[in-house]
């Protein structure tokens, strides 16, 4: 693959916060592992099909399909993909007990990537391991669009324009790059 792909992980980390595409694919800074992070490392992402199969029955699951689309330069790794006659639809693991954005546009980046692939995502499916919940977000233009939108603002700052943030201040609370950021604190908001 070549350098300078945007990754499903670089969607995500945008969503979350754009100041860590800067840090990571700018200023080449390692993110301090934090105890969410290693616990979602210990995560048995297998227990997903155990509640996928009956309750979806796919034809066939891929585990970690590696996923490219050269066009937009884009690449990913879902942790399964689901096949069923005629469509397909990605599926991502995590641990937390909360629906978060940026898991869902890197599902919609998933299809993305697989509909530049010939293939037809109809959906893209997110199991949160805590809440033992399969939530099932319908792809469409609309979704399409927003993921289009968000690689144009991640090229930006990987080209280097560094991008002004405000966040809640409890996204900065257990962030990898708080150490580099230091945000300035007003209230329950964080500027950096």
């Amino acid at each position: 693959m070549e350098e300078g792909y945007i990754t499903g992980i670089d969607v995500k980390h945008f969503t979350y916060c754009p100041l860590i595409t800067y840090y990571e694919r700018v200023m080449h800074f390692r993110e301090r592992v934090t105890e969410a992070m290693k616990k979602g490392e210990e995560v048995d992402k297998d227990v997903a099909l155990q509640f996928v199969y009956p309750t979806l029955k796919p034809k066939e699951v891929e585990r970690k399909p590696f996923l490219f689309s050269r066009k937009w330069r884009i690449s990913g790794v879902p942790d399964f993909l689901l096949i069923f006659p005629g469509y397909v639809v990605p599926l991502d693991v995590k641990d937390t007990d909360k629906v978060n954005r940026d898991h869902k546009l890197q599902v919609f980046f998933y299809c993305l990537i697989l509909e530049e692939n010939g293939k037809v995502p109809k959906a893209g499916f997110l199991y949160y391991t805590s809440l033992k919940k399969l939530v099932r977000y319908a792809y469409t233009a609309d979704e399409r669009k927003e993921v289009i939108e968000f690689l144009a603002r991640i090229k930006n700052i990987i080209q280097g324009k560094r991008p002004k943030v405000r966040q809640p201040v409890s996204k900065c609370e257990n962030c990898g790059f708080r150490h580099v950021c230091k945000p300035t604190i007003r209230g329950k908001l964080a500027y950096a």
